[in-house]
């Protein structure tokens, strides 16, 4: 189980640093810190970013868009589970090309709420937390009565 404070994907990308397939190479490419899980968190960056989006429009469109994704891939693991098994296919030839399916199938892992938006922004440098600073005030007494 993955936390908000790992790398989504990250022992993935370790694993295939010693093969050499093409699922393999992709996924080197894109789960890594400029990969898709970048790329998804900056599109969420930047729904954030806009002031007309509520936080609960921004929840509800990652939401939406794993929703639309994840039955499409799972059809698509489903038939080469089938294709694997009529064909007497060892599981681990497809592992690479199972795991970029389940990359694109909710590419929003680990950044799926506000607080692993954050955290994931921290943790890569782009978020500074606020700081308060004290100001002098100074409040002027009023001369004479107000009128009604």
């Amino acid at each position: 189980m993955e936390t908000g404070d790992e790398c989504p994907g990250h022992s993935f990308v370790e694993h295939t640093a010693s093969t050499n397939t093409p699922c393999d190479r992709i996924l080197r490419e894109n789960l890594d810190e400029k990969g898709v899980f970048h790329d998804a968190e900056l599109f969420v960056s930047r729904l954030n970013s806009n002031p007309k989006m509520t936080l609960s429009a921004v929840n509800d469109i990652v939401n939406s868009c794993t929703e639309m994704l994840a039955p499409s891939v799972l059809a698509v693991k489903e038939d080469i589970h089938s294709i694997m098994h009529q064909h007497d296919i060892l599981l681990e030839k497809a592992e690479s090309l199972l795991k970029v399916l389940d990359v694109i199938e909710n590419p929003f892992v680990g950044i799926d709420t506000a607080w692993k938006q954050n955290k994931y922004l921290e943790r890569n440098g782009y978020y500074i937390e606020p700081q308060s600073f004290l100001t002098d005030s100074y409040v002027a007494p009023v001369a004479g009565k107000l009128s009604e």
